[in-house]
């Protein structure tokens, strides 16, 4: 699988068809900043937990190093990657879930919240 190209400053709906708690990476563009991520279930109407790892391997199994963001969450986890993009001209993360076809809803910002 290949990863999913994200722009800085938008909101998009990603379905984890990864097998198991295997990664999706999610490469994001070089003006990101932060990045939000809130976990939903197949049907996308209720919540499920998901994982975001900062390293990886797209398709590969979920590594040790990785924050979840719990399904009882009421509003978007948010993690702050400015420093990591700029140096590297971009950036990937990795989202998995325990759950099959898990719905991740990723909101992107170039500014401060």
């Amino acid at each position: 699988m290949a990863a999913i190209p994200l722009l800085a400053d938008v909101i998009d709906r990603v379905t984890l068809n990864n097998p198991g708690t295997n990664v999706q990476e999610i490469a994001l563009d070089q003006r990101v900043r932060y990045i939000e991520v809130l976990g939903y279930d197949a049907a996308g109407t209720g919540r499920d937990e998901c994982y975001i790892a900062f390293v990886g391997t797209d398709g590969a199994a979920l590594g040790a190093d990785y924050e979840t963001v719990l399904a009882t969450e009421l509003s978007p986890r948010r993690f702050t990657i400015a420093r990591r993009a700029r140096r590297l001209g971009g950036y990937s993360v990795f989202l998995a879930s325990g759950t099959a076809s898990a719905i991740v809803e990723i909101r992107t910002s170039s500014r401060e919240p």
